[in-house]
């Protein structure tokens, strides 16, 4: 009888298998270039200290942001891992932080079009965020929400990974994380405004 179930949930979707090993990369391959974010700014800091061309608050900003930053990575590398094993836990994770970073990016945008027009366009343009690639962040996290929340992606994770994981166990749990998540992409945010200030 389950596996009859069992059989009849499969032939409802379609296994996307092989497209969550590929997005499960990508998001590694995120992760490694976030490695390479924090070694240019260790470098950058490091001229500029030797040529004292730094204060100790932008010293102590660039160290807060690598540590950020670095966290950041662990996130993209556990959840791409988790997207190749095809774990239930990384889908919900996947899901949630997508949509918080591309939320906070576009009020982020919003916010400082708003206050560049208000002060009658003297806000410097320098301190927003590369444009470029932020849209191209926002791009890939509309693709990961887009491919995450397919019923074929939900299917296989279903029919994949059955075990009980501590996303069923502490519902509120997940919530917790992505609001850390939030905070940490706020703050990373507001500190690379800051270093271009």
């Amino acid at each position: 009888m389950e596996d009859a179930k069992l059989a009849g949930q499969v032939s409802n979707f379609k296994d996307r298998k092989k497209g969550l090993i590929i997005f499960g990369f990508i998001r590694i391959l995120f992760g490694g270039m976030g490695v390479f974010t924090v070694f240019l700014v260790i470098m950058n800091k490091i001229v500029a200290t030797n040529s004292e061309d730094s204060s100790i608050s932008e010293m102590l900003m660039a160290i807060l942001f690598c540590i950020l930053q670095s966290c950041m990575v662990l996130w993209y590398i556990i959840t791409g891992i988790g997207s190749i094993k095809i774990l239930r836990w990384s889908r919900v994770l996947i899901l949630y932080s997508s949509w918080t970073e591309l939320v906070i990016t576009v009020c982020e945008y919003i916010i400082l079009v708003l206050i560049s027009f208000a002060s009658g366009m003297v806000l410097k343009f320098t301190i927003m965020p590369s444009l470029p690639t932020t849209i191209i962040g926002a791009f890939v996290n509309v693709f990961f929400i887009l491919f995450y929340s397919s019923k074929d992606v939900k299917g296989t994770y279903e029919i994949k990974d059955q075990n009980h994981h501590w996303v069923d166990r502490y519902p509120l749990f997940a919530p917790f994380v992505i609001f850390l998540y939030g905070l940490c992409v706020i703050l990373l945010e507001l500190i690379n405004m800051y270093l271009q200030l």
